[in-house]
């Protein structure tokens, strides 16, 4: 006869697993003409990551505060050999996304007003969305990205 339970909760952490995804693209030629061999576009962003891997670097970098020399450790720990400018050259490419979107943020400005900025058609990103370059108006830019 039971008359109740006890559950105790333990926390395990599972051992860090990467896969390596093979894409395969196809080659073809015509069979009629012979004239050259065609192949379609893959998603290429150089990174020869996926971007979970890169997004994990950047959180241990700035959020966890963990330097890449001690990243790339843990990489080879688990049988990954990474340069460390392979993993500077991830951040600067999440630099680079966060720049297309946000725009590229002064000294003085922070990210969050660097992304609040409206693009105008003559090039200025200026805050107040009145813009005075020729072209625009001094009611706004009537051509807004």
């Amino acid at each position: 006869m039971k008359i109740g339970e006890n559950i105790r909760e333990t926390l395990h952490k599972l051992p860090v697993k990467y896969v390596v995804h093979n894409h395969v693209y196809p080659k073809c030629v015509c069979q009629r003409c012979h004239d050259g061999v065609v192949m379609p576009e893959g998603p290429d962003n150089g990174l020869k990551a996926d971007i979970t891997v890169v997004a994990d670097v950047v959180v241990q970098k700035y959020a966890e505060h963990k330097p890449l020399y001690r990243q790339q450790q843990a990489f080879e720990r688990v049988g990954i050999p990474l340069r460390r400018q392979t993993l500077c050259d991830w951040i600067g490419w999440c630099s680079d996304q966060a720049a297309r979107w946000c725009g590229p943020s002064g000294s003085t400005s922070s990210a969050s007003t660097a992304c609040s900025r409206t693009r105008h058609r003559c090039g200025c990103s200026c805050a107040t969305g009145r813009c005075t370059r020729r072209g625009c108006g001094p009611t706004g830019c009537r051509g807004r990205r």
